[in-house]
């Protein structure tokens, strides 16, 4: 559709999405056989089993996240041009409260996967660097209660944040934006804090005598963009499907623009965080870099830099490649691709010194959680409509032109 002539001054309401049941069925199957190769792949190798399970747990559980971060950015900036677009993030976010479960199942790899975790049982065998502070943090079961506790108080307020907003579907209450842009401003201080400390926990530590004080707001950055990248394809889709019909050109050109953005802004943070160990040239930092860019890891490295920003800055740099939906779905899909090798080049080479390909274990493992996700997701889009009716700022969402 393109931009309205009129403003629209009465809210149709389109419904919940009409997904065809097969794709039940594709979800079930993606899950059955992710489950087989990822348990072959397991017996084979089971660290590399634990690995692939980190690599896809932490990709799907990014993804969730983003759609409450999405949401809750909504309410705290109280922008007018998401709200026609808040519940495609709302029905991603419903995935976050499954990842309790798959925390919880991730304690059994720690022994394997985490080298402190056999430093903390011969305490004789520590480097130098880790200091008695650093193995006190690094030890279970207190490392799994916080990570735990993290997901429970993300997926509480998550839930609390989407729950307002479906219930102005069914009654004009204005106040509860007021009460979830209060929601939304606990759950973003909470949430800086706590997704930084998890960060740290499951994937810097798996070099726990590495450092980087940038390291939180690099992963971050890569949680918001890929959650911005699948936002931006689903709603493309949508508007194909008439699931959101009055979604309009300056909505896919905003997102256009957030990708752009996020891809500028993932570079910078990377190449800072780059630059600044390589400046420094301490030995403590610096070998996390060496070991990921000898014997073959570089040229993930550039795949990584292409997808992630390279293709999208050059790309959509237009205004009018931003509104290209088969465009911008091409880079986004080519972002989602290089977040998950980005989750590997920090995951795989701590226990594999050459390059080695996505196997049995990594592929398995992706079908696995991305089917898992996708379940609660679709039943979240049948079940609610996929337009906020009830929001006091739906109207100007609607007649966005910006």
């Amino acid at each position: 559709m393109s931009l309205h002539e009129s403003n629209i001054t009465e809210v149709i309401d389109p419904g919940p999405w009409r997904i065809a049941k097969k794709f039940d069925y594709y979800l079930l199957a993606m899950v059955a056989i992710g489950a087989i190769l990822w348990l072959i792949g397991w017996r084979i190798n089971p660290l590399r089993g634990w690995s692939a399970y980190l690599i896809n747990f932490l990709f799907v559980l990014f993804l969730t996240l983003s759609g409450v971060f999405f949401t809750a950015l909504e309410y705290v900036t109280n922008a007018d041009w998401s709200t026609a677009l808040r519940r495609i993030p709302e029905g991603i976010a419903s995935f976050l409260p499954f990842t309790l479960i798959f925390m919880a199942i991730f304690a059994i790899a720690v022994p394997s996967l985490y080298s402190w975790h056999a430093d903390w049982v011969n305490p004789e065998g520590l480097t130098r660097a880790v200091t008695r502070t650093k193995v006190t943090w690094l030890s279970q079961p207190f490392f799994t209660i916080r990570n735990l506790a993290f997901i429970i108080i993300w997926s509480l307020l998550g839930w609390a944040i989407v729950r307002n907003s479906l219930k102005q579907d069914n009654a004009t209450l204005p106040h509860l934006s007021r009460v979830n842009a209060k929601l939304a401003i606990a759950f973003m201080i909470l949430y800086a804090l706590s997704f930084s400390v998890a960060s740290y926990d499951l994937l810097m530590s798996l070099e726990p005598n590495w450092y980087s004080t940038m390291f939180g707001v690099y992963t971050f950055i890569g949680m918001f963009q890929s959650g911005i990248a699948l936002i931006a394809i689903l709603a493309i889709r949508m508007r194909k499907s008439g699931a959101l019909p009055l979604t309009i050109d300056g909505h896919i050109r905003d997102l256009g623009g957030f990708v752009f953005a996020m891809s500028v802004f993932m570079s910078y943070i990377g190449f800072c965080q780059f630059l600044l160990i390589w400046y420094a040239n301490l030995p403590d930092e610096t070998f996390y870099f060496i070991k990921r860019t000898q014997e073959g890891w570089w040229i993930l490295l550039l795949m990584i830099a292409a997808l992630k920003f390279l293709f999208p800055f050059v790309l959509l740099m237009s205004q009018q490649a931003k509104k290209n939906e088969k465009l911008l779905t091409m880079i986004a899909i080519g972002i989602l691709i290089g977040e998950w090798l980005d989750l590997y080049w920090m995951v795989i080479p701590t226990h594999t010194k050459q390059l080695v390909l996505p196997g049995i274990a990594d592929l398995g493992g992706l079908l696995l959680f991305l089917g898992l996700f996708g379940m609660p997701v679709v039943r979240f889009y049948r079940k609610h409509s996929m337009l906020a009716t009830g929001d006091p700022k739906i109207l100007t969402s609607i007649n966005w032109r910006g």
